[in-house]
């Protein structure tokens, strides 16, 4: 798990896994779950963000 938090490119992949999850969920009408989901997507999406600007 050290590499977890050091490969943008990892992160980037579990996000747009993440996305997809939402996105199927949502087009599926499973209500229950997607916004807890949403918000967790949105989170890694956001702390992928961050850890690019931070490497630039």
């Amino acid at each position: 798990m050290k590499n977890f938090h050091h490969d943008p490119n990892y992160l980037y992949y579990v996000a747009k896994q993440l996305a997809g999850s939402v996105l199927s969920q949502s087009a599926s009408g499973c209500r229950k779950t997607s916004p807890s989901i949403a918000r967790l997507a949105s989170h890694v999406l956001l702390n992928e963000h961050l850890a690019r600007g931070g490497n630039k």
